[in-house]
């Protein structure tokens, strides 16, 4: 899925299209992971965090040459402040069930 680099969006519309990559994107992960839990009950399945760390990896290693380091590097700020956004500004509330 790749969007028009010669784009430019406003800053609202910027902000818009960063939450629909980062819905797209979560989705994309949860499917993954919702996978990897099925086979973890296998026993012998290598942890998923690290499985999916070395996945990402492997998949995003082409960015290296298609990006700058600074690139990679200010898009790895900004994912540690969205993040950090998402976890101190949206709270999970369990329901009731969880709570009895």
């Amino acid at each position: 899925m790749k969007d028009n680099p010669n784009c430019h969006h406003s800053s609202a519309g910027a902000l818009g299209a960063l939450v629909e990559q980062l819905l797209v994107c979560g989705g994309v992960l949860s499917q993954i992971v919702n996978h990897m839990v099925q086979w973890e009950s296998a026993g012998d399945a290598v942890p998923i965090p690290a499985a999916l760390q070395e996945l990402l990896h492997g998949v995003l290693e082409p960015l290296a040459s298609t990006h700058s380091k600074s690139e990679l590097e200010t898009m790895t700020v900004i994912l540690a402040e969205v993040t950090e956004a998402i976890c101190d500004e949206m709270f999970f509330v369990p329901s009731l069930d969880v709570l009895s």
